[in-house]
């Protein structure tokens, strides 16, 4: 919450840092898209709360960088909305599929 509300009130240190740490994330992802072809991108923890201050940059990025056919077609990159328990969440689907307890 301290980058997101000194963003906020457009303090010009946390908002290069912003900047700067969403194009990071968006090399990241590129070469997540690249490596697994997913048809979206779904982000999620503590970070995804401030997203409405670098989601549309980070979109940008990431779809001027992929390489997918057809040409231009981009990957949606959207917020869970299940908040901070998304790890809680993902590791118990994950045990329950290896004991059999969910099936295809």
């Amino acid at each position: 919450a301290i980058i997101e509300d000194g963003v906020a009130i457009g303090d010009r240190l946390r908002v290069v840092e912003i900047a700067r740490w969403t194009r990071h994330l968006g090399w990241v992802l590129v070469s997540v898209i690249h490596a697994y072809s997913p048809e979206v991108v779904i982000l999620a923890g503590g970070a995804s709360a401030g997203s409405k201050y670098f989601l549309p940059q980070l979109q940008q990025q990431v779809n001027e960088q992929i390489f997918r056919y057809p040409p231009g077609q981009g990957v949606p990159i959207v917020v869970s909305n299940i908040g901070d328990h998304s790890g809680v969440l993902g590791a118990t689907a994950y045990v329950r599929e290896k004991m059999g307890l969910i099936h295809d």
